[in-house]
């Protein structure tokens, strides 16, 4: 999918999708790549915040749920019984 000639990522600003063939893309299209670009937007910045707090040397721990093993889960506690945080 194309959005005037770009990726679809622009889609998230508003702009006209269109197939390669030039037709109209339909309306779920639209939706789903809106959301996708919003979804993008959003990671991109979120990595850019955490790359700029590691970089003033802010600890920083960026975990989904199902990755806070006990491991890290101590780590955190002894980074905070450091007063660290």
């Amino acid at each position: 999918m194309l959005v005037n000639g770009r990726t679809a990522g622009k889609a998230a600003l508003g702009l006209r999708v269109v197939s390669k063939t030039g037709r109209s893309a339909p309306s779920g299209w639209r939706c789903r790549l809106t959301r996708a670009g919003a979804a993008a937007e959003t990671l991109l910045w979120r990595r850019q915040v955490i790359a700029d707090l590691e970089a003033a040397g802010v600890l920083t721990l960026d975990a989904r749920p199902e990755d806070l093993t006990a491991a890290l889960v101590s780590e955190y506690l002894a980074i905070k019984a450091r007063r660290l945080l």
